[in-house]
């Protein structure tokens, strides 16, 4: 397995991830397919990311690891609007791409800061 050691490009690679995740979700409950109650499904889907934002943009290791623990449910839903609607397809397979990108990027993250703190 190959590890970067690199913290900024996790980092950059994680933000970026992080805000297409979120923007993705936004864009398409909002206005190219809201569902019935979208306020509703708004709150649900984006409260648990707006938490994580500051930490995001300060590159606070703990959030990343909150992160990692956060999107696999990202990850469930995207596969259930992939596979089960075919009217979501496209905003299904969106959530799984994000998803899987901002998760492995966040434990990218995680395990390039902890080795850099152990050689500081």
């Amino acid at each position: 397995m190959i590890i970067v050691k690199q913290p900024l490009i996790w980092r950059l690679t994680s933000a970026a991830s992080y805000f297409s995740l979120l923007i993705w979700i936004l864009l398409w409950n909002a206005l190219i397919s809201p569902p019935r109650p979208a306020a509703l499904v708004l709150l649900v889907l984006l409260t648990p990311l707006l938490f994580v934002l500051r930490g995001v943009l300060h590159s606070n290791r703990r959030t990343y690891i909150w992160i990692s623990l956060m999107t696999p449910f990202y990850f469930a839903l995207g596969i259930s609007h992939a596979y089960v609607k075919s009217t979501t397809q496209t905003y299904g397979i969106g959530l799984l791409i994000f998803s899987l990108l901002l998760f492995a990027s966040a434990i990218g993250m995680v395990r390039s800061s902890r080795n850099s703190e152990r050689t500081n």
